[in-house]
């Protein structure tokens, strides 16, 4: 049994930290640091490397999964938040990010943008977690997959995003 692709909640007198174990997670934590200060993220309190694999710790951040029924919103109200906050993160300045593809129209995005990867708390953004994936590059078109909870992305036009999900809520 492998344990990599695990993330562990611990609980102590200081708070809640998480640890995450794969194979390599430099990249990760590279994305979060840089992502903090400018949308909220998980403060990273070390990387570490043991039994083969890389081990990421990282303090909890306040609020709930997007989705989370304790929230008590419609469906229709989770869609518009997603949407919302993502326009949010493409608001953000990418010219400094030195990730993914730097160049002029480019914006902001989380790599792997769903519902359990966007905390909330009072109804705002609290928190962008697993920041694995590639955070810039150019505007993407996004189109949901029933069923599986995840979006699949292909590059569009800069000049705009043809997805229901980036302009939920809005004309």
């Amino acid at each position: 049994m492998s344990w990599a692709g695990t993330v562990w909640r611990l609980e102590g007198q200081s708070g809640v930290v998480y640890v995450k174990r794969a194979r390599d997670l430099e990249d990760e934590r590279d994305r979060t640091v840089w992502m903090a200060g400018r949308l909220p993220a998980p403060e990273v309190l070390g990387l570490f490397q043991a039994f083969g694999d890389d081990w990421l710790v990282t303090r909890a951040v306040p609020g709930v999964p997007l989705h989370d029924t304790s929230l008590g919103w419609e469906p229709s109200l989770v869609a518009r938040r997603l949407g919302e906050i993502l326009r949010d993160i493409h608001s953000v300045d990418a010219s400094s990010c030195p990730f993914g593809r730097p160049g002029k129209g480019n914006v902001l995005i989380h790599g792997d943008y769903c519902l359990p990867n966007v905390l909330v708390k009072d109804g705002r953004l609290s928190g962008l977690i697993d920041l694995s994936a590639e955070p810039v590059s150019a505007i993407r078109k996004t189109t949901w997959r029933p069923g599986c909870g995840r979006c699949s992305t292909t590059t569009a036009p800069a000049t705009r995003v043809n997805s229901s999900m980036h302009t939920a809520g809005r004309p």
